[in-house]
């Protein structure tokens, strides 16, 4: 999760230095595969932590959350990239990824399950 949170957030830097139509594919994909290593372990952990009691409302409210989330900073990036541009928005989607992939390495206790041992480089694997 941490690894993919990482590689989504240096595709906006990526994207910066692009100056070819291919550089702008290849991080892209570089952003996919980030994403795609997150979004699993993502859905993992929040399910593990939800109340058994209440999925539908918990899953709902994560939607809801996610979609209020991305329409909110749409809006709030679409008047920072009319005012000062879109560099200044590509910098600070990559800045606040980075940070939040590097503040995962804090909350480790809380998101692994309680029968591994951190670091799990090989997930796959039971020992």
């Amino acid at each position: 999760m941490v690894l993919g949170l990482f590689l989504t957030g240096l595709a906006p830097f990526g994207f910066l230095i692009s100056f070819l139509p291919w550089h702008i594919y290849a991080f892209q994909v570089l952003h996919a595969l980030g994403m795609a290593l997150f979004v699993p372990s993502w859905n993992a952990i929040f399910t593990r932590h939800i109340d058994k009691k209440r999925v539908a409302f918990e899953w709902g409210m994560d939607s809801t959350c996610m979609g209020l989330g991305a329409g909110i900073t749409a809006g709030l990036g679409g008047i920072i990239a009319a005012f000062w541009g879109f560099e200044v928005i590509l910098i600070l989607v990559g800045v606040f990824t980075l940070l939040s992939s590097f503040l995962l390495l804090f909350v480790h206790k809380h998101i692994l399950p309680r029968d591994h041992i951190f670091p799990r480089f090989f997930p796959f694997r039971r020992s």
